[in-house]
C-alpha cells in the first residue's frame, strides 16, 4: 500500500503505511528507506535522516540510501557528518559525482568557494550534464567576484536543468 500511495504522491498517506510496515517488520530495510524518501519529499528532512540512519543500520552497503543520507544531512545543517559520508561516497565510482556536488555544497556552506568550485568541476568533468553542479559553481563563482564565470555556469544550468546521473534504486524502482 506504501508503495502505490508513494507512487501516487500521496506522501502523507504514504509515510502512515510505511511507518506501519516497520512497526510490523522493524528490521525490514525496504520500509525504512521508502518512508526516508518519501519524509524528503515532504521536506522533513531529520525525520528522513533518522530513517536513512535506521536503514543503513540494517543494510550498510545500499549506496543510494547512504548518497541519500549525506543529501539529507546538509539539509539539516549536519555539514560535518555529511562531509565524512561524502568523503567515502567519493571512493564509489556510481556515487562520485553527486558526492562531489554534496562536497561543494558543504565548502560554499562554511564559506569555502574556492574548494567548492574545485568540486562543482570535478562533478561536471565526471557527468558533463550535471545541472546542480552548474548552479553550485555559479554561486561560489559570484561569492568570489567572478561574474562572468557565474553567467557561464547559470546558463549552462538552464541548458542542463535538473539532469543528473543514474544511481541504480532497485528499491525505489520498486515503486514505480
Amino acid at each position: 500500500l506504501g508503495r502505490v500511495l508513494q507512487a501516487w504522491e500521496q506522501w502523507e498517506s504514504a509515510h502512515r503505511a510505511y511507518a506501519r510496515a516497520q512497526a510490523l517488520a522493524p528490521k525490514t530495510f525496504e520500509w525504512r528507506y521508502l518512508d526516508a524518501v518519501v519524509l524528503q519529499r515532504l521536506a522533513r528532512h531529520e525525520a528522513a535522516a533518522d530513517s536513512l540512519r535506521r536503514a543503513i543500520a540494517i543494510k550498510s552497503d545500499y549506496l543510494p540510501a547512504r548518497v541519500r543520507l549525506a543529501e539529507v544531512l546538509i539539509e539539516t545543517g549536519g555539514l560535518a557528518e555529511s562531509r565524512a559520508l561524502l568523503e567515502a561516497l567519493v571512493k564509489e565510482p556510481a556515487a562520485e559525482p553527486s558526492a562531489q556536488v554534496g562536497l561543494g555544497r558543504v565548502a560554499a556552506a562554511d564559506g569555502r568557494h574556492a574548494d567548492a568550485i574545485g568540486h562543482f568541476e570535478r562533478a561536471i568533468a565526471l557527468f558533463p550534464e550535471l545541472g546542480a553542479a552548474y548552479y553550485g559553481l555559479a554561486r561560489s563563482s559570484r561569492a568570489l567576484g567572478r561574474t562572468a564565470d557565474a553567467e557561464r555556469a547559470l546558463a549552462e544550468h538552464a541548458r542542463f536543468g535538473p539532469r543528473w546521473p543514474r544511481l541504480d534504486d532497485p528499491v525505489l524502482a520498486s515503486v514505480t
